[in-house]
């Protein structure tokens, strides 16, 4: 006969120890990838919303600069490196000290205090980060 009807009770320990470690072993590879594919994630969306906040930072000094007395969200631009549509949705006639910028990508609210621009980012995903730029003096 080609295959025994009886197997040693060792054989097959062996073969659930080997399968046992192998599932323990593939457990923790599928947890790294996980846990690498979240932390890309996490640092992809931390990248965006201070790419967001750069172009804020520079529009408003650019304004600030140039003696306009608008707010950065006065004029329509589009982000080079995410291709984000910035558009107007508050403006004043006079020097602002807050104002709302809008992204595809989420939005930005800005507001000066103690000769800083803190600006907050909302991502459309639903993360929020802040970021403070000191304004250099005029001179």
């Amino acid at each position: 006969m080609i295959f025994r009807k009886n197997v040693r009770a060792g054989t097959l320990l062996y073969a659930l120890l080997m399968m046992g470690i192998f599932a323990l072993l593939l457990q923790f590879y599928i947890q790294s990838q996980l846990a690498a594919g979240y932390a890309w994630q996490a640092k992809k969306l931390e990248g965006q919303a201070y790419f967001m906040a750069q172009i804020v930072r520079n529009d408003y000094l650019k304004t600030r600069e140039d003696g306009q007395e608008n707010s950065p969200s006065a004029e329509n631009k589009e982000g080079e490196k995410q291709d984000d549509q910035i558009k107007e949705t508050d403006s004043n006639a006079q020097t602002t000290t807050s104002g709302h910028v809008a992204f595809t990508a989420g939005q930005a609210d800005y507001e000066i205090k103690d000769q800083h621009l803190l600006i907050h980012i909302q991502l459309k995903s639903g993360q929020t980060y802040v970021y403070q730029f000191s304004i250099p003096s005029q001179n």
